[in-house]
């Protein structure tokens, strides 16, 4: 009896363990199949967003800079004042003619002679054409003395004789600058008054450089009353 009792308790044990081990593997798989879906759920509200798709990487380029210039017109010059443009008035050889000699590397001239008061003076210049020179102009000097001869055949020495700032009753000695005019005059006094024209008129000179002496002559010389 006690045997029977015994192998049916033991039975009974069995059975319940075999129960409890099916409950219990039951509700393992409902939990597994609950978590599970659980993490499905998740999973969806989880997913994460695709990674970006790669770019292709850039070349490195210099950026392009563009510098713009601005150009601002120079401003218009101003207009130069308007020079008039004055020419030296060259100082003017008398109305009359000049009678014109050359002598040893100079060219004189004589003329313009006026009459007033019994005294006749005329004008004279003298220019060195090539060579800076000095002369001696000669108003009483002997066989070298200046001399005017009116038409009536009446002869005059000169009572003075200048060139540039000199004059003498007797000579000057004067230095010419080459293309230089110089000027100067001639006076005469005590003069007839019946002499109505001049026949001729000598000057007596001496080139200093070159000791050439002499007398050169202008002739029919034009006489203002």
């Amino acid at each position: 009896m006690n045997k029977i009792f015994t192998l049916s308790f033991t039975l009974l044990s069995v059975l319940v363990s075999s129960q409890s081990m099916a409950d219990m593997k039951n509700d393992q798989w409902q939990q597994y199949k609950a978590q599970k879906g659980i993490q499905e759920l998740d999973a969806q509200f989880t997913k994460p967003a695709p990674a970006p798709a790669p770019q292709p990487e850039h070349e490195e380029h210099e950026p392009n800079v563009i510098i713009q210039v601005i150009e601002s017109p120079a401003p218009a010059p101003e207009a130069a004042p308007v020079v008039e443009t004055v020419e030296p008035v060259a100082e003017q050889e008398p109305s009359h003619s000049m009678v014109t000699v050359e002598f040893d590397g100079y060219v004189f001239k004589f003329g313009a002679c006026k009459l007033a008061h019994r005294n006749i003076k005329c004008a004279l210049t003298i220019t060195s054409a090539d060579t800076d020179g000095s002369l001696y102009l000669y108003a009483t000097n002997g066989g070298s003395s200046s001399k005017l001869f009116d038409r009536n055949g009446n002869e005059y020495h000169p009572a003075t004789i200048a060139i540039g700032n000199k004059s003498n009753s007797r000579y000057i000695k004067s230095r010419y600058i080459a293309g230089v005019t110089a000027r100067g005059s001639v006076e005469f006094v005590n003069i007839k008054n019946d002499t109505r024209s001049i026949s001729m008129f000598e000057l007596g000179i001496q080139n200093i450089a070159t000791n050439k002496a002499g007398v050169i002559q202008f002739r029919d010389v034009n006489l203002s009353l």
